[in-house]
């Protein structure tokens, strides 16, 4: 997202133009990190390209941060920042990539243990806002759909159970 003022409406514009533009993700090896290095990729573009650039790339949490496309190979999908979330910057809704949240765990951890883990978010689905808040969206019905790694017996156990799953 770019300011008004900028006169920047894509990505493609910011790169062409080598903006010196500040990006703030968060720290290195976490999810949104790689997805932004790999997002950067497509379009040929580094760190340190943006740093030539006089720009500058911080790392840091969410708490810390300001804050297309289906990506086969990296789970992404469509999403909307509304205007009304920055009505000084912003005079229209912004198309932008986004992501779901996924818990891993290795295929190891009892069966019981995920399913407790699974219960306990779904059963609780209405206080994982206060955790963050993209987590109003969350939806036990259907969070199991989409991933790209196959659901552990214990997650897949309640689930079906419930009915979200055949």
């Amino acid at each position: 997202m770019a300011g008004k003022k900028t006169g920047v409406r894509t990505v493609q514009e910011l790169i062409e133009k080598k903006l010196p533009i500040r990006v703030s993700v968060s720290p290195v090896g976490s999810v949104d990190e790689f997805s932004l290095r790999k997002i950067l990729e497509i379009y040929g573009v580094s760190y340190r390209d943006i740093r030539g650039w006089g720009g500058r790339v911080f790392f840091a949490g969410y708490s810390n941060a300001a804050s297309l496309l289906k990506e086969e190979d990296y789970a992404y999908s469509r999403g909307v920042i509304p205007r009304s979330v920055y009505p000084d910057m912003m005079d229209q809704d912004v198309m932008t990539p986004v992501m779901g949240t996924v818990i891993i765990c290795h295929k190891s951890v009892p069966e019981e243990v995920v399913y407790a883990i699974t219960k306990a978010l779904c059963e609780n689905k209405d206080r994982l806002p206060e955790i963050h808040k993209s987590m109003k969206v969350f939806d036990p019905e259907t969070a199991w759909k989409g991933s790209a790694a196959p659901l552990h017996p214990g997650a897949e156990r309640y689930y079906k159970e419930q009915g979200y799953m055949k």
